[in-house]
């Protein structure tokens, strides 16, 4: 897994969604022995409304290693482009499936 993959940062719009590209903003986490589940999804601000993209099932192993993949990407942002801020209060919310 390499966390530090060549992306073009200047395709945004329809040319993003034409290459396969979603964005998202809310993030929910559920889990059972077997699964942990990735939900990722576009919320608009003050619409109450959200729009799915993706839901991604895994196993615990293969989500433990996203998790370090994660960790490296931010780790190497943050030192070529500064620390980040917590968005959103940082809360962390789940959707109660676990």
């Amino acid at each position: 897994m390499d966390a530090r993959r060549p992306h073009d940062a200047t395709v945004f719009g329809a040319a993003a969604e034409a290459r396969g590209y979603v964005y998202v903003n809310q993030f929910e986490v559920g889990y059972s022995r077997d699964e942990v589940l990735l939900r990722f999804a576009q919320a608009y601000e003050g619409a109450g409304a959200q729009v799915d993209q993706a839901r991604i099932v895994m196993t615990p192993s293969y989500a433990r290693a996203l998790l370090q993949l994660l960790g490296s990407a931010i780790a190497s942002f943050e030192s070529e482009y500064g620390a980040l801020r917590p968005v959103g209060g940082g809360v962390i919310a789940g959707d109660g499936e676990g």
